[in-house]
């Protein structure tokens, strides 16, 4: 699902795995991924007196103290291969900036949308950046791989077939199906947006520093939300108070789901996994991959007794999606290899100039 040559969207130094990446490597990432995020929306059920932003709040920030001691580690590492000339400018501060703040902002109105509608169907919306892209690259007339328009396709159906689906539990609060499908879609640029200026900041860093740092951003944009537009008394928001404090996830009710589960299994894991995978897939690709998530996160709400089974238009819907994400990963791999034979600019010239050449040998002889 990704724009072979680049788009409008999404330059084409950013469209393209990394050469040394590997695939399966990339998959089996993936899969770890769309597993660990697949917890997140069952267990917010479980914060049932806890607003959502406070929610979110807790969880970034008890994410990026989880990765203060793994980004050191990773820093020492990596520390003689990082560019600092390249890293200290403002393109890359933006990056990093945007690379928060709108995930930030994505998962906020997630959250906030699985209050009103199915859970599947917030997952399915939230995560259909990547068709967006193609879209777009599409009426631009920027070439795509066949492989790639097919993949997407099937993967529009099995989206279509996830909207279906009217047996998913949903998060507590009024039900108002259309309301909430409408706030996921403002969710949805903004976690592609993010995708896409994260994949700028690891060809420049490690991914887990950069995990880390977007991490850090998503806390203090939240910290400035509440402090700036709340009417919560400071003292309350310093506090560990079950609704309105920024250290209410320490409550008997909370600290285990929020330690055990949701920070190191849905922070740490999955969203960091999802940064990972810029390294081996483009950014929209990665969008796309998140779109097997509303069957997963439907599975475990299963397990874990919050929801049922998932129905058959569910699963062939699940199917499409994964047929999909396969056509569109090999072609984008296809692309990127028909790059590497196709010969440069400079090369065609210089071919160019000697097939002149000859001509004018021959000519004169």
């Amino acid at each position: 699902m990704s724009s072979a040559s680049g788009s409008i969207l999404i330059p084409d130094s950013y469209t393209r795995a990394q050469p040394q990446s590997s695939l399966k490597q990339g998959i089996m990432m993936a899969v770890i991924a769309v597993l660990s995020c697949a917890v997140i929306l069952p267990f917010m059920k479980l914060y049932y007196e806890v607003p959502a932003s406070m929610v979110c709040f807790w969880r970034y920030f008890l994410t990026s103290v989880y990765c203060i001691p793994i980004s050191l580690i990773i820093w020492k590492k990596k520390n003689s291969e990082i560019d600092y000339k390249e890293v200290y400018t403002l393109e890359t501060m933006k990056e990093l900036f945007l690379g928060g703040f709108c995930f930030a902002l994505g998962f906020y109105f997630m959250v906030l949308s699985a209050d009103y509608t199915l859970i599947m169907h917030t997952s399915a919306i939230t995560n259909t950046g990547g068709i967006l892209s193609v879209a777009i690259s599409l009426i631009a007339c920027t070439q795509i791989h066949r492989f790639e328009i097919y993949g997407t396709i099937l993967v529009c159906i099995g989206v279509c077939g996830f909207l279906l689906d009217n047996t998913s539990a949903k998060m507590h609060g009024e039900t108002n199906i259309i309301l909430g499908d409408f706030i996921a879609l403002f969710a949805m640029p903004c976690y592609l947006v993010s995708y896409i200026n994260n994949a700028k900041a690891c060809k420049k860093m490690p991914s887990l520093i950069v995990f880390h740092i977007f991490m850090v951003v998503q806390v203090i944009s939240f910290v400035a939300y509440f402090l700036l537009f709340s009417k919560i008394p400071w003292q309350t928001l310093f506090s560990d108070d079950i609704k309105d404090g920024f250290f209410g996830w320490s409550k008997p009710e909370f600290i285990f789901y929020s330690l055990v589960i949701v920070t190191p299994i849905c922070g740490i894991i999955g969203t960091g996994s999802g940064v990972m995978l810029l390294e081996y897939f483009p950014a929209h690709i990665v969008a796309g991959i998140y779109l097997l998530d509303p069957f997963a996160t439907q599975v475990v709400s299963v397990i874990i007794n919050l929801d049922g089974y998932p129905s058959l238009t569910t699963c062939i819907a699940a199917v499409f999606i994964t047929i999909g994400l396969g056509l569109s990963i090999r072609g984008n791999q296809l692309q990127k290899l028909e790059a590497l034979l196709e010969p440069s600019y400079e090369a065609k010239i210089a071919l160019n100039s000697v097939e002149l050449s000859e001509k004018s040998v021959h000519q004169n002889l």
